[in-house]
């Protein structure tokens, strides 16, 4: 890459994932002008958000931030899973065009066994568990309307399995406690509230199913 940031349409860089930040296969920090041409850049995968085939920040002070520029211009970004094609922070001008920016289908379609050890990863990877079996939406909230309704699986014997074994982990608690009194208490006031929960998303699944939108794997970047 020369000085001035940009490279020939050859160059391909490829790093593993920076444990310290966000960095990118091709990072540039508090430079006043950034021009990056022509080139292939990758990032790996990795459990969590982590990395960014190019990454160009900038702390500047206000009056240098004010001109300078950051331009990217017809580059290939391999993004690795979880990770970010093209980052730019803080820089006066931005021109952006006529970049592709795609995912390795093979290296996307693999769950490392290590991943699981990640706490960031299970808790992202069980909302989105959550979310397409149509339980909560990625917020938290009740399911949207129109979302297709689950029936494999232990869905295909009960509606709310979940539910189920919610109501046993409370009971066998409170006989493991010994509570005579505050077991049951909490059984019921916990009973009633996912009853409640049930008749929302009960009235959520009612409506028919939406059209699903498909995202494409390539993004061309104009």
């Amino acid at each position: 890459m020369s000085p001035d940031g940009s490279g020939s349409p050859s160059s391909t860089v490829t790093i593993p994932i920076m444990s310290t930040g966000p960095s990118g296969a091709i990072t540039t920090s508090n430079c006043d002008h950034v021009a990056i041409s022509g080139v292939i850049a990758r990032c790996a995968s990795g459990p969590v958000k982590n990395a960014s085939c190019i990454a160009i920040y900038s702390a500047l002070p206000a009056g240098r931030v004010l001109a300078s520029t950051a331009r990217v211009q017809g580059c290939e970004l391999i993004v690795g899973a979880n990770q970010v094609g093209l980052s730019i922070i803080n820089y006066g001008h931005t021109t952006v065009s006529d970049n592709v920016v795609r995912v390795d289908p093979v290296e996307n379609a693999a769950l490392p066994a290590w991943w699981l050890q990640d706490l960031g990863f299970r808790r992202s990877f069980r909302r989105t568990l959550i979310y397409r079996h149509g339980l909560v939406n990625d917020e938290g909230h009740p399911v949207p309307p129109g979302a297709p309704r689950v029936v494999h699986g232990p869905y295909a014997f009960m509606a709310h399995p979940n539910y189920v074994a919610v109501a046993g982990e409370i009971a066998g608690c409170a006989i493991t406690a010994h509570a005579i009194v505050s077991g049951p208490v909490a059984f019921v006031l916990f009973g009633v509230l996912m009853l409640q929960r049930i008749r929302i998303e009960e009235r959520a699944l009612a409506v028919p199913p939406a059209v699903p939108r498909q995202t494409p794997a390539t993004t061309r970047l104009n």
